[in-house]
């Protein structure tokens, strides 16, 4: 059985309801705000779940922000939907606009990684919509809506899932249920399982800088796309660029073709990767008798624009961007200027097809006058974080918290760390997503004040200064070795601590083992909790790591991380 839930399902018993499920349709997000119960129920279900968002949005601006934000809701606090799906029915939704609703929708969650992506539509706007962008269909139609599947009422539309009724009663939960079944090709497994890797997981961003750097040396030829130099290509753009392909400069393309070498422009460098499927065999056929290339692998996980338009295309996406002073340290990134892009590939350098003189070259990231950076469409990045033990504490790395000035409009790596600094010193509850927003500067602030320091909100040296400081006090000192025992002494057994000392700062006890419960009451560092013991006389600590106390004449919760 397949049912979709949002908050108006109440207080779902899943001891009860997981026995007669095969996977579960949980409503995430509405417009900007979350359900209330998303958090809940992806916690306890512990059956697979799929997630899905109740566009109101009008507008591709619209559309593009509800996507984002359906995005981080959906994954906030490490949850991992098995697919996400488009619910398209609001009055701002009509004939006239849910195509390119539809599409805005489907490709800012294809930029953010997202590979399985359902549609769910009625039949009335169904015609309308662009479902070659969704991986499977969801169509309701409930006829008499008796809870019953009556075939007579069955989509008159091709679609994967039915939901026939809206008056189910489930074990486990109080309101009436959507119900729904198969009703195309696909089964269980195909919705819950795993699949074939997306674009997003097949190009990485390793793999991509590994394959940039692989054209240094090679040459510049404007329009190129990751091609083999040939006689046929030089004599194709001679006709269509002739001010660029000049009689003086035709014994340095000559020079190219008899040397078996590759070109590209700039944006072509990015372009070639995905066309040519991830660079694939080019770097290999240098010297070797093959083909030209040609872009058999293009479609619309990369289109065809100019450096700006790649650009502008990224931001329209919702993809992470920004001038030069907010840039992250995230190899991978690309960097524009006015008609000309590159390539970061860390350490402060940059692979960029320069021009006809240069080639293509690597760079100071410093000694160009780069106007911004922004995310590629369709890579999923995947940050070259430092891994060096003694550079972390509390999982924190301190080289990337502190590499930086990080304010509000920051994105990145960078930015990551500082949230999990915040949310472990200072109970912060902020969603990790690497975006300094409002509510980031708002901790910074709180932290600043609590340490006597300028209050502004900007996470400066000074500021970083003292929240290492914090954080250094908070590490556990290492044990040494206890001395080896004699084997004729008995060992002793260590006996269950019976109470529970707060490490951190300030930290919040609350009616239930998450942040999405309400708080009893905060208590400081050093602060002594009395545990609720279980029947084997030791603290008793949720499936997720949190405390039972007894607290203000109840029972509490307290995270284990800060205790």
């Amino acid at each position: 059985m397949i049912i979709d839930v949002s908050h108006y399902q109440g207080n779902i018993d899943w001891n009860l309801a997981r026995k007669v499920l095969d996977f579960v349709i949980m409503r995430a997000s509405i417009g900007q705000k979350n359900d209330d119960k998303y958090q809940e129920y992806a916690k306890k279900c512990e059956i697979p779940f799929g997630v899905y968002h109740y566009l109101k949005a009008g507008n591709r601006e619209e559309t593009v922000a509800e996507a984002n934000y359906f995005y981080n809701a959906a994954t906030a606090n490490g949850l991992a939907p098995k697919f996400f799906c488009a619910d398209i029915e609001y009055s701002s939704q009509t004939a006239a606009n849910v195509k390119e609703i539809s599409e805005v929708f489907a490709d800012t969650l294809r930029a953010r990684g997202v590979k399985k992506i359902g549609l769910y539509i009625g039949q009335s706007l169904y015609p309308y919509a662009n479902k070659e962008k969704y991986d499977f269909i969801w169509i309701p139609r409930y006829g008499k809506n008796t809870g019953e599947a009556d075939e007579n009422y069955a989509p008159k539309y091709p679609c994967d899932l039915w939901q026939y009724a809206s008056v189910g009663r489930i074990p486990g939960i109080p309101e009436r249920v959507d119900l729904n079944k198969l009703y195309g090709n696909k089964d269980v497994k195909w919705f819950i399982g795993e699949e074939e890797k997306s674009m997003s997981e097949k190009f990485t961003s390793p793999h991509f800088v590994e394959f940039v750097k692989g054209f240094v040396g090679q040459p510049y030829w404007y329009g190129t796309c990751v091609y083999k130099c040939t006689d046929s290509l030089l004599n194709s753009k001679k006709v269509q660029y002739p001010d660029h392909y000049t009689a003086d400069r035709m014994n340095k393309y000559k020079a190219n073709i008899s040397n078996n070498l590759l070109c590209s422009d700039c944006v072509g460098l990015i372009k070639g990767y995905f066309w040519t499927n991830g660079g694939e065999g080019v770097l290999e056929s240098i010297g070797k008798p093959v083909a030209q290339f040609k872009n058999i692998y293009k479609s619309n996980n990369m289109p065809d624009k100019s450096a700006n338009g790649m650009f502008d295309y990224a931001k329209s996406l919702g993809l992470d961007w920004g001038t030069m002073d907010t840039m992250p340290e995230i190899p991978g990134l690309a960097v524009r200027m006015d008609h000309h892009v590159g390539v970061y590939i860390g350490n402060g350098e940059v692979v960029e097809e320069r021009g006809f003189a240069y080639g293509c070259v690597k760079t100071k990231l410093k000694d160009r006058k780069w106007l911004n950076w922004y995310k590629i469409p369709n890579l999923k990045y995947i940050e070259n974080e430092n891994t060096d033990t003694d550079n972390k504490v509390e999982g924190i790395n301190l080289e990337l918290l502190g590499a930086k000035l990080l304010k509000e409009g920051a994105r990145g790596s960078n930015v990551v760390e500082l949230q999990k600094a915040l949310n472990l010193v200072m109970d912060a509850d902020l969603v990790v997503d690497g975006d300094f927003g409002p509510a980031t500067k708002e901790a910074v602030k709180k932290f600043q004040e609590q340490q006597h320091l300028t209050v502004d909100g900007d996470y400066g040296p000074i500021t970083n200064k003292a929240m290492v400081e914090v954080l250094k006090s908070m590490e556990k000192p290492v044990e040494p070795e206890p001395e080896p025992i004699p084997e004729q002494e008995p060992v002793p057994v260590p006996q269950p601590s019976s109470k529970i000392l707060v490490t951190t700062a300030n930290v919040n006890i609350r009616t239930g083992d998450s942040t999405d419960y309400n708080v009893i009451q905060a208590v400081t560092g050093g602060t002594i909790l009395e545990p609720v013991l279980g029947k084997d006389e030791k603290p008793l600590v949720s499936a997720n790591g949190w405390y039972a106390v007894k607290q203000e004449g109840q029972i509490g919760w307290v995270s284990g991380k800060y205790v």
